[in-house]
């Protein structure tokens, strides 16, 4: 999978638990601006990619 179509699917996830970038970075403990700038596209970390995955029951291997 590959990073446009992971964010799709922690987008997808985020809405049907109604969560935000802020919930994500109070449940992952990442900053909030690291939160943002991976959900906009600027910024991949397979760090950051995992922990989201994590928390939204994701499989990790999504995480690249």
């Amino acid at each position: 999978m590959n990073y446009i179509e992971l964010l799709a699917e922690i987008d997808k996830q985020k809405r049907l638990r109604n969560l935000t970038n802020d919930d994500l970075h109070k449940a992952t403990g990442l900053a909030k601006s690291t939160i943002n700038g991976f959900m906009g596209g600027k910024r991949y970390s397979k760090l950051v990619a995992e922990k989201i995955c994590g928390v939204l029951g994701i499989p990790s291997e999504m995480a690249g």
